[in-house]
């Protein structure tokens, strides 16, 4: 089964029910999964338009403060992060 949520709706979930949700989406067919990567994928090539910065730099601009620390910033780092598992996954 398919689960599909806005990334706000993340932030306001409880730690157990965002676990929840996650190993959800970890333990679903590869089919799923790809369809999970290729939304993440749209919504990541949003934020790197925004920004004029791939996502495979955002942990390095982070660091060396080129980014500020927002709420944004922050969706956009947990949504990589996410892909990446989810690559993972897939790979797996």
């Amino acid at each position: 089964m398919a689960y599909s949520i806005p990334s706000a709706a993340l932030g306001l979930m409880s730690e157990v029910e965002r676990s929840r949700f996650l190993d959800a989406a970890l333990g679903a067919p590869p089919e799923v999964v790809n369809e999970y990567i290729l939304v993440l994928d749209a919504r990541l090539r949003v934020f790197e338009a925004r920004y004029e910065l791939r996502s495979a730099e955002l942990h390095e601009a982070l660091a060396s403060h080129h980014l500020p620390e927002t709420a944004e910033i922050s969706r956009w780092l947990f949504l990589a992060v996410l892909r990446e598992h989810l690559a993972k996954e897939a790979r797996a």
